[in-house]
Order: C-alpha cells, then sequence, then structure tokens
C-alpha cells in the first residue's frame, strides 16, 4: 500500500489528505450539474452545485475525504446516506474522492462506483406519489437531460417506491450502469462501471452484450437498495 491512497479498512479510518481536483465534466460525459439541466426542469430544482466529478482516471494524489468512515461503512458528511463498501478491501478498495453529497470508490479490480444525493424542490414533478407514472415519467426526463437521449430507461415501481435504471454507453470507456430514486425530497443516484475487459466480451456477441447490460443495470440497482437514506 502506498502513502498515496486511504483504504477502506477499519485501519485508517480517519485518514485526511488533500485531493487534486479535476475539471468539471460537460454534457454526455455523465456531468450531473445544474447547467445541465434543460430550461423546463430547472425551475423545479433546487441542485446546489456540481456533483464531484466521476469520469476521469482515478488519480494517484491522496483524496482529503469530507465524509465519515466507520468501520466498513461510508456517510456522506451532509448525513444524507450511509453506504457500506461496495469494493473489496483484500483489492486496496478506497475512496478516490467525495464532496458534501457524493462519493466515488475503487479497487484493484477496477470496480468504480459513484452514490450521489443532491436536493430538490418541494414542487419538483419529482415529488408526484411514489410508484406513480409522473414519478417515472420526471425521472426518465431528468435523467435525459443529464445522460442524452440515448438511454433506454427501465422503470421499476416495486423498488424503493419508484426506480429508473439505464446503461450510459459512453462514447469512450465502458459503459456505465446507472440507477436513481427520490426519498425525502432528495434525489438518490448511483452510478457502476464495467470491469475492464468486460465489454471486449461482448462485442462480436449481441446476446452476450444484452445479458451483461443487464447484469449492469441489475448491479446498479442493487447498489442502489444498500443506500440507507435520511
Amino acid at each position: 500500500m502506498t502513502n498515496n491512497e486511504i483504504p477502506l479498512t477499519p485501519k485508517c479510518p480517519d485518514a485526511r489528505r488533500r485531493e487534486v481536483r479535476q475539471a468539471p465534466v460537460g454534457r454526455g460525459q455523465s456531468g450531473f450539474a445544474p447547467g445541465l439541466l434543460s430550461l423546463a426542469i430547472l425551475p423545479a430544482l433546487l441542485w446546489c452545485g456540481c456533483l464531484s466529478q466521476r469520469n476521469a482516471t482515478p488519480h494517484p494524489a491522496a483524496p482529503h475525504v469530507v465524509g465519515r468512515i466507520s468501520g466498513n461503512s461510508y456517510t456522506s458528511s451532509g448525513g444524507h446516506f450511509t453506504v457500506p463498501f461496495p469494493v473489496s478491501a483484500e483489492q486496496h478498495g478506497r475512496v478516490i474522492r467525495d464532496d458534501a453529497q457524493s462519493v466515488t470508490f475503487y479497487d484493484d479490480w477496477g470496480n468504480k462506483i459513484s452514490f450521489y444525493s443532491k436536493p430538490i424542490s418541494p414542487q419538483s414533478p419529482l415529488n408526484t406519489p411514489p410508484q406513480s407514472e409522473a414519478r417515472s415519467k420526471a425521472l426518465e426526463t431528468l435523467m435525459r437531460d443529464i445522460y442524452g437521449n440515448a438511454i433506454v430507461t427501465h422503470y421499476h415501481p416495486e423498488v424503493l417506491d419508484g426506480t429508473l435504471s439505464f446503461i450510459f454507453p459512453r462514447l469512450v470507456g465502458p459503459k456505465t450502469g446507472v440507477a436513481t430514486f427520490v426519498a425525502r425530497h432528495r434525489v438518490y443516484l448511483v452510478e457502476t462501471d464495467y470491469l475492464p475487459g468486460m465489454q471486449l466480451l461482448s462485442n462480436n456477441d449481441e446476446a452476450a452484450e444484452e445479458a451483461q447490460n443487464r447484469w449492469l443495470e441489475n448491479r446498479a440497482t442493487d447498489l442502489l437498495r444498500s443506500m440507507e437514506t435520511r
């Protein structure tokens, strides 16, 4: 282990170091930021700044962790969610960046998983009744505005009172599984990438690619279920 990484183990819960910030990402790179929201949605949402950048290659410099690591769990500094470590401690699982409302984990297998939470206005259409068609459409509108119209969404009314999931096909790099839901006037979201090399196995096999897409989307949904929200 180097001195440039914060392991996700009980041995080093209070490490604090300065992270090297990357430039903000733009539309089409999964940037979950207020500038990406359409004019139709923006008045209804109260996003309080950009989520952390999450598509750059993990930087070797150790981050300053603003959340709390306790045992095998991470709690956001705002206290809005707690998640169990989704990466392998045996494979040097670690936090590579976080901020007041988000965290990204990484390990030496290549797992990269991010959790996010953002407030929304009480008047937002996202606050329509759980499991309703209006909730589904509002989530889809928001996700298409952030990730683009190429995504194919799936709504699961039985999961967390209404969860939307989809695959985000990046132009460069691995595909990403995304899942999102609304609770207590906040949007919660998970992104998880394919492990390196997985996508190559399905490039010439449509059935295998579809199966792997389902697996990745289900993985994002399962990770979303692991969030304890407040």
